[in-house]
């Protein structure tokens, strides 16, 4: 059974051993009862941390260990919304998932290892659920593992805010988020900027040939088609045989 995993003071090894034990838990029937033993025990760690009582530098390993806890719950809570996300496929699927990553010669990170430092970076574990509709994507191979690495980082940079922003509006091609946010996206490659220059009326305060015109830039957001996959994979939309041509394989998206 895959229990606590202690990523603020893990290494190579324990990290490989957490990702086999999720890599068993995932590929089980039943994912419910895994999430539920989950969401047990861990509030009662982070309570004998802070209540621990250590002579001499009590406060401070109190502290520390508090800190460690609290850690560890935010860990957990993103491991257990992102398997109630894949829940939603069958086991048959999801063991098909993993040894899928794990024949992978692309990224040489086994399934379990990198679902795990990809939890353990997110600062919501709203965003856990994201990824797993991901890794939906490429069990079915609507998307490459590079294409896969590329939505992560996306997923990992961009503000929670600003993804929940974005899908909330019925027209991907236009947005009600903040500027500064469109540079995340943009930044991302899921928005693109295209410039347009066109001529000015002539400028009547200048006489000297071949400055009495001026250009102007407008400059217009455009959705990419990494984008649009990108929108796809956030709500979660089932993509057609002409969408998977259109935006999975072109320039924005490596072959498989």
């Amino acid at each position: 059974m895959f229990f606590y995993i202690w990523l603020n003071a893990i290494g190579m090894k324990e990290l490989e051993q957490s990702g086999s034990a999720l890599e068993s838990d995932i590929v089980k029937e039943n994912l419910k009862e895994i999430i539920f033993d989950l969401s047990q025990p861990i509030v009662e760690t982070i309570g004998q941390a802070i209540g621990e009582n250590i002579p001499g530098l009590s406060i401070f390993f109190k502290g520390a260990k508090a800190v460690s806890a609290i850690r560890d719950q935010d860990l957990m809570n993103k491991v257990i919304s992102f398997l109630n996300e894949a829940e939603q496929m069958d086991h048959i699927k999801r063991k098909k998932l993993v040894d899928k990553v794990n024949k992978d010669p692309i990224y040489g990170q086994r399934f379990g290892a990198f679902v795990l430092v990809a939890l353990d970076r997110y600062d919501f574990a709203v965003k856990a659920k994201y990824l797993a509709r991901a890794l939906k994507f490429y069990e079915r191979n609507d998307i490459s593992k590079i294409t896969l690495i590329r939505i992560n980082s996306a997923i990992q940079q961009i503000q929670l805010m600003d993804l929940e922003d974005w899908t909330k509006d019925r027209n991907i091609a236009t947005t009600n988020i903040s500027s500064l946010a469109g540079e995340n996206f943009i930044s991302n490659g899921i928005f693109e900027l295209n410039y347009n220059f066109q001529p000015l009326t002539k400028d009547h305060n200048r006489d000297h040939i071949g400055k009495n015109y001026r250009t102007n830039n407008i400059v217009k957001v455009k959705v990419t088609s990494f984008g649009y996959l990108f929108f796809f994979i956030l709500k979660d939309i089932e993509i057609t045989d002409y969408e998977r041509k259109v935006y999975s394989l072109n320039k924005f998206v490596d072959q498989r």
